[in-house]
């Protein structure tokens, strides 16, 4: 671990957990608490169960609904409800640095030319505001539970700014860790160093884990966000078939798109599960493979890569029920990647469809009418955009798709949904709740801490007396 909190970049939507001091306070000493919110902190690893959250998420508290009064619907700070906290505390004589009601509105306007100073610059690290001489306050702080997930520790102002300009990332410094995050991340290095390369297949989009070596980075990604930049991704569908450990509906429902995973095995799916909890996304995870999936019903993009459908195509039964299952899609866009072939004996292969008779076949079947080239990823992958009339077309009447026939194989039988000697159907793998996710790192549940304010955080940074 490094000697010193190192910078990571993070989204700030991704930040909604808080982590409260008093829970906090039963594991550690408040020495080690002032540290943790100190301007130098040092990084630290904790047991118990300070991870449990605030019930409060950082969006409900009294300072983020405040600043979107002040912000985006021009309210005075003296009529929100983070003022009127204040006002109270310092009739109390505990609001810590503030003395007087002038005192506070004087941090009330420092916070609103923050605020402009921020929209007007871009949000700076600590260090690119000292390098330019103008003043520097501390950067956010996180930790991350058991499961890896983000807690919200200190930079509260910044934080609100950050997720009220909607901003695609930020700096932050993760100063404390559970220990049984350490080993699941610990058990993903292993994962790699056994791999002949040293690597992962691909980058896992955590900032605690995005060091680890892997084969591939957001590339792929990037290039299919290039082709889908005219799209609204929000309430989009997509299915990603194969999708091994969840890293491209990772990606895809930080855009917006509401993802299903499919995955044929139990060790990627129990890996998806954990990090699709650590990096706090809700997407649906099904085990199984595409023949026979219960749940074709109107996707806008599917995603079909790593050349997954190929191994169906070599055996004469397995190529028929790809057919029928291609034949059931209705999607606006599939995005389908194939490797070219490796040599087979025609005699033991039913088919080996080089890649653009590949997509062919797959644009045949699903009965859409364009085949786009996108390019070729440095392993050899041929990616394309099929798409066409399809999404709003009627599906063929039961008596013609009867006498259609799939390459030579004669008419098709009707074949109950999933059915096959060998495979089952897919199944929902946990996919509907995050919670339930098949992690063996549960969180034991420790008792709630009543709070005097109906704020989980402080009136200003660095006074963790009132941080719940």
């Amino acid at each position: 671990m490094p000697d010193g909190p190192t910078i990571r970049f993070i989204n700030p939507r991704d930040l909604s957990l808080i982590c409260g001091s008093n829970r906090l306070l039963e594991s550690i000493t408040p020495e080690q608490l002032a540290d943790l919110y100190s301007a130098s902190p040092q990084e630290m690893v904790l047991d118990g169960n300070w991870d449990e959250p605030l019930d409060q998420m950082f969006a409900a508290s009294d300072l983020f609904t405040s600043f979107q009064d002040v912000i985006l619907r021009n309210k005075e700070w003296s009529e929100t409800p983070y003022y009127a906290r204040a006002i109270r505390r310092i009739g109390k004589g505990r609001s810590g640095r503030f003395k007087s009601p002038a005192s506070f509105d004087k941090r009330c306007a420092e916070l609103t030319t923050l605020y402009k100073r921020i929209k007007a610059n871009g949000y700076l690290t600590l260090q690119q505001l000292k390098d330019s001489g103008q003043e520097a306050e501390n950067e956010i702080t996180v930790a991350l539970d058991r499961n890896g997930r983000l807690m919200f520790l200190d930079g509260q102002h910044r934080l609100t700014i950050a997720k009220i300009l909607e901003l695609p990332a930020i700096p932050v410094r993760i100063v404390l860790r559970h220990p049984r995050w350490i080993e699941f991340r610990e058990s993903l290095r292993r994962i790699a160093q056994s791999s002949p390369d040293g690597k992962l297949p691909e980058q896992i989009p955590h900032p605690d884990l995005e060091d680890i070596p892997a084969r591939r980075g957001p590339e792929r990604f990037e290039m299919l966000r290039a082709v889908l930049k005219k799209e609204d991704p929000r309430k989009r569908r997509l299915l990603h078939i194969g999708a091994g450990w969840g890293l491209l509906c990772q990606r895809f429902e930080e855009l917006g798109f509401q993802c299903t995973a499919l995955e044929k095995s139990p060790e990627a799916v129990r890996h998806m599960n954990d990090l699709r909890l650590a990096c706090n996304r809700h997407f649906q995870i099904w085990q199984g493979t595409i023949l026979g999936f219960p749940n074709l019903k109107p996707y806008d993009v599917i995603l079909a890569l790593d050349d997954i459908l190929r191994p169906f195509t070599q055996e004469k039964m397995q190529h028929k029920r790809l057919v029928k299952t291609l034949r059931a899609i209705r999607a606006r866009i599939v995005f389908f990647s194939v490797r070219q072939p490796e040599p087979a004996d025609p005699r033991q292969i039913f088919h080996n469809y080089e890649p653009d008779e590949f997509a062919e076949f797959v644009a045949k079947h699903t009965r859409m009418t364009r085949i786009e080239t996108i390019g070729e990823t440095e392993d050899g992958e041929i990616l394309y955009k099929i798409s066409g009339p399809t999404w709003a077309r009627k599906r063929a009447s039961a008596h013609a798709s009867e006498e259609e026939t799939t390459d030579g194989e004669g008419p098709q039988k009707p074949e109950t949904e999933g059915a096959s000697e060998h495979e089952p159907p897919p199944t929902p793998a946990n996919g509907l709740d995050p919670e339930l996710a098949m992690n063996d790192r549960p969180m034991e549940k420790a008792a709630s801490q009543p709070a005097e304010e109906p704020s989980s955080l402080p009136l200003d940074e660095n006074e963790t007396s009132e941080r719940g």
